[in-house]
């Protein structure tokens, strides 16, 4: 399966950062990473390895920009621009739409939400994701996405796959 990860972003390249940097460290990579922004200043440096698409401002024209652009995708992962994957998250979320072909749209478990509170950092984002050991099965429902949301600017993070309409 071609799977590609969609980024709707804007006036957050600091914490996009570290999402880019745990999307690096992924078991199972993604064939793409698409970054759709409003500004340059949305995304710092650019980095080898991911798409820019520039965009007007909108969550729902950014992915609908995304989605044009992952065409030859199988599946597309929707993640906010301060969510914190699982190494492991591309692999499980891949394994669980493979074993189910009649599922079509997959979340996880949320190990921390900052959005009803200051928030977290990346140092502490970090430290959850480290501390969190589930024992069971990969393709458990409970534990099959480990995440976390971290609170910067307003608004909570989130990450959901889906087939490609067009895949």
């Amino acid at each position: 399966m071609r799977l590609a990860i969609g980024i709707a972003t804007r006036g957050r390249a600091a914490i996009l950062a570290e999402t880019l940097d745990k999307l690096e460290r992924q078991t199972r990579r993604p064939d793409r990473i698409i970054v759709c922004h409003v500004t340059p200043e949305d995304v710092g440096a650019p980095r080898p390895g991911v798409e820019y698409l520039l965009s007007p401002a909108g969550l729902p024209r950014q992915r609908n920009a995304i989605l044009d652009a992952t065409a030859d995708c199988d599946l597309l992962l929707f993640l906010d621009d301060d969510f914190l994957p699982a190494p492991d998250y591309c692999a499980v979320t891949e394994a669980v739409l493979a074993a189910r072909p009649d599922c079509v749209v997959t979340t996880g478990t949320v190990l921390a939400d900052g959005a009803n509170a200051p928030g977290y950092s990346p140092e502490e984002g970090r430290a959850i994701l480290a501390r969190d050991r589930y024992a069971g099965g990969p393709l458990a429902a409970a534990a099959a996405f480990q995440r976390l949301w971290l609170q910067h600017g307003g608004a909570a993070g989130s990450g959901a796959a889906a087939r490609h309409p067009g895949g």
